[in-house]
């Protein structure tokens, strides 16, 4: 699993981020549709300056995108995505966390199948110029 880089990493306190993940295999491909992972990934700011608003349901930022780019692009398609909202300046990492225990019927597997992927992300205060 991957962050996609399509999005800011920085934002101005009282505004929100977007980030989206999609998945890649060991040897580069993208999975072509992977939407179906979207409810099943856990995302988690590691400040309380952000808060996670909405996580995979519809957020008007996805509107304004082309259908082409929403479903897919040169990073592979959004699994994922969140929009986060900054409280308070402060740097941090985003970490999507998709865990999952394997069915009675995958015996190759051991143990829960877990996938993550962080981002580092910073909120700024607005600073006003007063032309002195």
């Amino acid at each position: 699993m991957v962050m996609l880089p399509n999005f800011h990493v920085e934002t101005v306190v009282g505004s929100h981020l977007q980030a989206a993940v999609t998945m890649k295999a060991t040897n580069g491909a993208y999975f072509y549709k992977c939407d179906a992972f979207s409810s099943l990934i856990n995302w988690k700011p590691g400040s309380l300056s952000f808060t996670v608003v909405n996580a995979t349901e519809k957020i008007p930022f996805f509107d304004n995108l082309e259908t082409s780019q929403r479903h897919t692009s040169v990073h592979g398609p959004l699994c994922s995505w969140t929009s986060l909202y900054a409280s308070g300046p402060d740097r941090t990492m985003l970490h999507a966390t998709l865990s999952k225990e394997p069915q009675q019927f995958y015996h190759s597997f051991h143990g829960p199948i877990v996938l993550k992927a962080s981002l580092r992300i910073a909120a700024y205060p607005s600073y006003c110029a007063t032309g002195r």
